[in-house]
């Protein structure tokens, strides 16, 4: 039985059928106001949710290596290879599988070589020196977190990666009580 008489329910993402059992504390909207609520569906997995959003993240990273790429790519031809690996990591966390990430793991180590080589042997001002030590703590930062990715992915049970690959997006429902 729909306990939801005369009420209607909106959800804004493509969620699965409402188990109206889990839902708790809608007595009190009987006052004829609209109110929101916000109803966490079952199928929310913490696990999924930090293996998603570490993904999610990772990517933002990937596009952000991209953008720069471009940028020199107008000055340097030579790039297109980088591209190719900083796509794969891309694509690995697209797909969620860990050794798509190798290709992306070594542009972020060349970057730093390049760095390192770039801090010790040019004659450039300190600001700049600054700036290089900077990218440099950043990359280091993120191949940690590239590494801990990894680590994930490969304690990941096959389901987990299965949902993954298929898809799976935290949701969350608003319920409308009229």
């Amino acid at each position: 039985m729909n306990p939801f008489n005369n009420r209607a329910i909106v959800t804004p993402y493509n969620d699965p059928l409402i188990n109206y059992e889990n839902i708790t504390d809608i007595e009190n909207a009987n006052n004829g106001s609209v109110h929101y609520a916000t109803v966490h569906h079952n199928e929310i997995d913490p696990e999924l949710l930090i293996r998603y959003t570490m993904a999610k993240y990772i990517r933002w990273f990937v596009y952000m290596d991209l953008f720069f790429l471009l940028l020199t790519l107008f000055q340097n031809i030579l790039t297109i290879p980088f591209a190719a690996l900083v796509i794969c990591g891309y694509y690995s966390t697209k797909k969620y599988k860990w050794k798509l990430m190798i290709p992306y793991i070594l542009y972020i180590c060349i970057m730093i070589g390049f760095r390192i080589y770039f801090l010790k042997t040019q004659n450039i001002n300190i600001a700049a020196k600054f700036l290089d030590v900077i990218t440099i703590l950043l990359s280091l930062g993120i191949l940690w977190f590239i590494f801990q990715f990894i680590r994930l992915m490969k304690i990941s049970t096959e389901e987990q990666l299965l949902r993954l690959r298929n898809g799976w997006k935290p949701r969350r429902i608003t319920i409308t009580i009229r």
